[in-house]
């Protein structure tokens, strides 16, 4: 199992299951075999809708990219949340696929607001006074980057929240 979906997730489905144990454990689960050119596809597609707002842009994997917005407001005449909104509306009307934006200042910031944007409609910003609450929400192995053995060794530490994790001296 490579790709779960939300119902999949709470269904108990795990992360890089062996399929045969997938199925037998969970047979009311439906299961999709990939189509990795038609995901190229796609993704091509998504990646393009991107390159109308922004020539700075990191691709990162099939469905995940980073687009520095910076200077495009004056451009746009629109706030950064508007400019998001946009982009979010034309990559679904040109590929059906709804997509999350996380807006901040940082990459890792950004991958913490996209996870975010999931849960609360599709697009979350993390501005600079924003920071130092959203971090005291959440839960130090929500941070792109700290694995299962690194949040462990922190947990273990005293350290749960990513707040807890950028107080301490380096």
């Amino acid at each position: 199992v490579v790709s779960r979906s939300k119902e999949a997730k709470q269904a108990g489905v795990k992360m890089g299951m062996p399929m045969f144990m997938a199925k037998k454990d969970f047979p009311d689960v439906n299961y999709v075999v990939a189509n990795h050119e038609k995901y190229h596809q796609y993704s091509k597609r998504v990646m393009s809708c991107l390159k109308d707002y922004s020539p700075d842009i990191e691709i990162v994997s099939v469905d995940e990219a980073y687009i520095d917005l910076t200077g495009t407001q004056r451009l746009f005449k629109k706030n950064y949340i508007e400019i998001a909104k946009d982009i979010r509306e034309k990559i679904f009307r040109e590929t059906d696929i709804p997509v999350s934006i996380g807006i901040s200042h940082s990459k890792i910031l950004a991958k913490l607001a996209s996870d975010k944007a999931k849960k609360t409609g599709g697009i979350f910003k993390i501005g600079k006074n924003d920071i130092l609450s959203v971090l005291k929400q959440t839960e130090i192995d929500e941070l792109c980057g700290i694995g299962r053995a690194n949040s462990l060794t922190l947990r273990k530490n005293g350290i749960i929240l990513a707040s807890e994790f950028v107080a301490k001296d380096d």
